[in-house]
């Protein structure tokens, strides 16, 4: 299991057991987070948490992403080699296939190499990061004083301890070592959180205090990789499928001495034949000078002088060859980790610049409580989704056959036709599920806002703060995101290259719009603003992924419908009434009954009501039991009229639950 190039079964079920691990990783580390995080937002301030988290983790964002993300995307194309023979091998493959970039070969120690330079990027990005934020601050965070100063220094501090281990990381990572690498982030991690209510509960440290547990993060994360990395040797060390046989094996190189430099095959191949016509001149004066015994032990020495050089000339080759793909790769990355910062960080970068420390407070409040919902219960769905797609129908393209003129060609098979109804059903039945629950949030979930907050927080984050308001706002673009999510996963899974290049350019044009959209919205409407303005980023998105949706199942309606007319006229057994059999519309067909509709349109008036007389700062316990029993009852009718409209979409809906394992 050690490489990526030996049973390509192996490496998936290795790979997929790293997934889990990483899945069940995300969503504990979340509960735990989420859980030491009430206990840490009674204990500080809204100003204190908005910038010890959210400017925080925008500083090191940037550090990390700009310094390393490029490096970990190229290394992940990377294997170790298994042994002389399948380096040889991949060495004539790259020979014939040079402009083939997607794997390569490389060596323990060149990963460390060129890893150092992920550091010396991070020290350099660091100082540029402290003293933009420095420069950058406003009169609220100048007050801060001296914290302010100390919190940044520290986050630089620590992103830097975090680069040390990266190189051990990598490694790990090319090895499939999921479950160690899991293991080491967890306990860092828990780690962090407990010395951050620790710090801020029992010092007045502050905002420092975040700082101080980034660094012990950081520390157990770098040294932890480290540590397991040089135990792993030590245990392996009589496995011969481990590629590292040695701890020589990850002392570091200069990573500059072949990475920009190109494989010159035609002095490579005289210089060879230069060597062979010297041996050739050394050997016919050997013959003359020595007897049959001398030569013969002559030549042994030159055999293993030659297959030295010969071995030399290959290591050095190889590592050009590794280097300059290793090159190419970090380049074309490095482009992309910047339009990720921009695309993912946009909101925060916003926020820094336009609203005020307690709004930035609440914004890392109600985005610590949304999140839940994404990574909880949509980001599943959505990768079985992706998965089960790109499966079923992720390499059928309908634009080619629609483009051919011979009606006889390339018939659509009776696997294909089935394939597509499943994932048309699939769909169908999914894109329904994601819009009730989203409307669900839109209806109950807008109205039980502060009496959560309250629960969670207490006074802190009254309606004096604006968080009630946005966290409603924020129930609203969870409609929005469950609908966004669904449908493109559906377009990442089916779509063409062409179609997906043309939309990632859409996409950095949409969060372009957006960040324009947010800075105007956030002026006009405080901190709800910059949700409305995600709103409107996924509204964009939705509307193409429909547009794309449609014209993808209409392109297969007209297919399969003029198949079948062309088998009716085979058989001499045409019915007007079956020219249009397939007609798949996957999203018109998942629109909720009216009937639906208007049981949430009345449990949200109803809901509202009772938010407005039993959800108040006056309100004692008994006034909340009020208002969840009466939102708890809208519920049930809601859940009513689903089950007495919707039955079939009940019965599908579980039936894909129960053979979830089968699709997956």
């Amino acid at each position: 299991f050690w490489i990526l190039n030996i049973e390509k079964m192996e490496s998936i079920f290795k790979a997929v057991g790293g997934v889990y691990y990483l899945i069940a990783f995300q969503v504990g580390s979340r509960v735990l987070t989420t859980t030491l995080n009430i206990f840490i937002v009674r204990k500080i301030k809204p100003e204190e948490f908005g910038v010890g988290t959210l400017q925080l983790h925008l500083l090191l964002t940037f550090i990390l992403l700009l310094s390393r993300e490029a490096f970990r995307k190229a290394f992940a194309r990377a294997s170790f080699k298994k042994n002389e023979k399948e380096n040889q091998q991949n060495i004539n493959n790259d020979h014939k296939e040079e402009n083939n970039i997607n794997t390569f070969i490389i060596k323990p120690n060149q990963v460390v190499s060129m890893s150092l330079m992920s550091i010396f990027f991070g020290i350099m990005i660091s100082f540029i990061g402290y003293f933009m934020f420095i420069y950058t601050a406003s009169e609220e965070e100048l007050e801060l004083g001296k914290n302010f100063n100390i919190l940044l220094l520290l986050t630089c501090i620590a992103g830097i301890i975090e680069l040390l281990g990266e190189g051990y990381r990598q490694i790990l990572n090319i090895l499939m070592l999921y479950s160690l690498r899991v293991s080491i982030e967890g306990v860092a991690l828990f780690v962090k959180c407990i010395s951050t209510y620790l710090l801020v509960s029992f010092t007045d440290l502050n905002i420092v205090a975040f700082g101080i547990s980034q660094i012990i993060f950081a520390t157990i994360l770098s040294s932890g990789h480290v540590f397991y990395m040089f135990k792993i040797i030590k245990d392996n060390a009589a496995d011969d499928q481990f590629p590292i046989k040695s701890f020589k094996q990850l002392v570091p190189s200069l990573p500059f001495k072949y990475m920009f430099s190109s494989i010159n095959k035609e002095m490579v191949v005289k210089q060879q034949e230069i060597e062979e016509d010297n041996d050739k001149e050394e050997g016919e004066e050997d013959l003359k000078d020595n007897d049959d015994d001398q030569i013969e032990d002559e030549n042994k020495d030159k055999i293993e002088d030659d297959q030295k050089q010969i071995d030399k000339e290959n290591e050095d080759e190889e590592n050009k060859i590794a280097m300059n793909k290793l090159t190419s790769l970090i380049l074309k990355f490095y482009w992309w980790a910047i339009e990720i910062l921009l695309l993912q960080e946009g909101e925060k970068i916003v926020l820094k610049f336009t609203e005020t420390l307690v709004q930035q407070g609440v914004f890392s409040v109600v985005q610590n409580l949304g999140s839940m919902v994404a990574r909880f219960l949509f980001q599943p769905i959505e990768e079985m989704s992706f998965n089960l797609f790109s499966k079923l129908i992720g390499g059928v393209d309908s634009r080619n056959r629609l483009n051919k003129t011979d009606d006889n060609d390339d018939q659509i098979s009776g696997e294909t036709i089935k394939n597509l109804e499943s994932s048309e059903l699939v769909l169908r039945v999914i894109i329904q599920f994601m819009l009730l629950l989203g409307l669900i949030f839109v209806c109950f979930g807008t109205n039980y806002c502060y009496l959560l907050l309250q629960l969670l927080y207490g006074k802190l984050y009254d309606n004096s703060t604006g968080a009630p308001l946005v966290l409603s706002w924020y129930c609203v673009f969870v409609l929005f995101m469950a609908l966004n999510g669904i449908t493109e996963a559906f377009v990442h899974a089916v779509a063409q290259n062409d179609q997906l290049n043309f939309y990632n350019k859409l996409l950095i044009m949409f969060s372009v719009i957006y960040i324009l959209i947010s800075i105007i919205l956030i002026k006009l409407y405080s901190t709800p603003g910059m949700i409305i303005a995600n709103c409107i980023n996924m509204l964009l998105r939705i509307i193409y992924s429909y547009f794309f949706i449609t014209k993808y199942w209409s392109n297969w309606n007209q297919l399969l419908n003029k198949q079948h007319k062309q088998q009716q006229q085979e058989e001499n057994n045409s019915d007007p009434n079956t020219d249009h059999k397939y007609n798949f519309h996957p999203i018109k067909n998942s629109i909720p009954h009216y009937a639906v509709l208007i049981s949430l349109f009345l449990s949200y008036i109803i809901t509202k009501y009772s938010e407005y007389i039993y959800c108040n700062e006056f309100s004692s316990y008994y006034d909340w039991t009020i208002h969840v029993s009466i939102g708890s009852s809208c519920f049930v009718l809601f859940l009513s009229t689903v089950f007495i409209f919707h039955r079939s979409f009940v019965s599908k809906f579980l039936l894909l639950l129960r053979r979830k394992e089968h699709l997956d």
